[in-house]
Order: C-alpha cells, then sequence, then structure tokens
C-alpha cells in the first residue's frame, strides 16, 4: 500500500517539475468550452533579453550615369585673335577701321641686278570708301652701281556691291634713273624692271568665289623722259586660299598685247 501511495506522489511531482523549468511565454492560453483563447500579456511581462535601438537611415539614390555630363557644363570661351600672316607685309599699328601698314620685299635677276623694296602707309576705311596714302623706296644694285629711288603712291576704293568696287591710283618717284659705267643710260634689259610714275583706274568685278577680272586704263612716264602713254587694264585674276587669307593672282593681258601691237 505504501508503495502505490509513494509512486502516486512521483507521477505528480513530475509534471510540476517540469512546468516550474519552462519559460513564461508572452501569452497564455485558456480553454474553456473547447474553445482556446489567447490574451497577450506582453505589456505587462518585461523581456530581459531584447534590447531595441533605433539607427539613423541614409537614403541611397544609384545615379544614371556613373561618368560626368558634359552637356550641362558651359564651354570656355575663348577668344583667339586672327594673327594672319602675308609675306612681306606687316601691320604695325591698327584702330577700328584702318591700321599702318609696313611692306618689304627683295626681287633678284641673277647677273642683272637686284631690287630691294620698302613702304610705309596709313589705310583707313570711311563707309564704302577705302583710302591708302603712303611712301615708297626702291633701292637698285647692278654691277658696279647702287641707285636709290624714293617715291609716294595713293589709292582710293569705292565698294558699289560686294562684287563690284572701282578703284583710281597713283605713283610718283622723284628724281631721274641713273646712269651706269660711263654715264650710259640703263639698258632696255634693266629698264623694264625699273619703277616709274603713273596714274589711272580700273573697275574690279568678281566672278564667283575664285576668279574676278580688273578692267580700267593707266598712263605711265617713259624711262628718261617726262611722257606719259596711255595703257589698257584687263586682268583676270583666281583667288588662291581660304577665308580671309586669299591671296590674288593675275595675268596682265592688256599690257602685254598693247606691247606687242605697239611695237
Amino acid at each position: 500500500m505504501k508503495a502505490y501511495i509513494l509512486t502516486f506522489i512521483i507521477c505528480l511531482a513530475a509534471p510540476l517539475t517540469g512546468f516550474a523549468q519552462r519559460e513564461a511565454s508572452d501569452t497564455i492560453s485558456l480553454r474553456c468550452d473547447s474553445l482556446a483563447k489567447t490574451v497577450n500579456i506582453g505589456g505587462l511581462v518585461s523581456r530581459d533579453s531584447m534590447i531595441t535601438h533605433t539607427r539613423p537611415t541614409f537614403p541611397y539614390t544609384p545615379i544614371s550615369n556613373p561618368f560626368y555630363n558634359h552637356s550641362v557644363s558651359a564651354p570656355l570661351k575663348l577668344n583667339i585673335p586672327d594673327f594672319s600672316f602675308v609675306p612681306g607685309h606687316a601691320s604695325i599699328f591698327w584702330w577700328m577701321n584702318g591700321a599702318f601698314i609696313t611692306s618689304g620685299g627683295t626681287t633678284v635677276y641673277p647677273g642683272l641686278m637686284q631690287i630691294d623694296s620698302g613702304a610705309l602707309g596709313v589705310f583707313h576705311r570711311f563707309g564704302n570708301f577705302d583710302l591708302y596714302v603712303g611712301g615708297r623706296v626702291n633701292k637698285y644694285g647692278y654691277f658696279r652701281g647702287v641707285h636709290t629711288q624714293y617715291g609716294v603712291d595713293g589709292s582710293v576704293t569705292y565698294n558699289l556691291s560686294p562684287t563690284t568696287s572701282f578703284t583710281a591710283f597713283g605713283a610718283y618717284y622723284f628724281g631721274r634713273p641713273s646712269m651706269i659705267g660711263g654715264g650710259l643710260p640703263m639698258p632696255p634689259a634693266m629698264v623694264g624692271y625699273y619703277n616709274t610714275s603713273k596714274f589711272g583706274g580700273y573697275v574690279n568685278l568678281s566672278l564667283g568665289e575664285r576668279f574676278g577680272v580688273l578692267v580700267g586704263g593707266q598712263a605711265v612716264q617713259q624711262v628718261y623722259t617726262r611722257e606719259y602713254r596711255p595703257e589698257p587694264i584687263v586682268t583676270p585674276y583666281v583667288k588662291v586660299g581660304t577665308g580671309k587669307k586669299k591671296v590674288a593672282i593675275g595675268l596682265p593681258v592688256g599690257q602685254i598685247l598693247h606691247g606687242i601691237l605697239t611695237r
């Protein structure tokens, strides 16, 4: 009988010992009339093992293009001056519509002579008029002799349209041509390269972007005399280069034909 009582007590104590070792949960389930109801007691029981930390959040927005977008940048506005270069020609001082212009060059005729020339003048534009006034010096070097020639020149150009202009020009040289050895005049081979006074005018007709022609006339002083003879000006030319750096190369057809026909 005692054995049965001891076994009964052990059976009752075993469940109580297991219940004492279970951790209390946040909810208690009560069963009433076979209906389970749950009561939340989380606010009544503190959680010793849970610590809550509030951390700052940083939103991340990926960019569509990882490289720099150059379309939003403003381009650099660099005003680079145009340093045009023409052999033998330079502007030493300029202003809005004009400039002081210098020019010079050397021409060598082997076995005959050498010509060194230089000029200084002023150019200015008055509306449709272009004005130039200057001075010129030519030095002729030949066998056992040197001759220097001084003169003045000028021109007035009226621009009728973008393709047509009229120019009146003149050049006057002081003194007389030099004499070579023995007091003799220059031979015909040298006379043709000697600059003389001249006056005239011509019309410049531009025939497109590349071609043009000068049509007019001039009076040219003859060497060793004060006589002036008329000559026609018919000079077709072609423009070589691009932009404002075009150079006109022409052939004086009118003067060539006049020289041939008057001999």
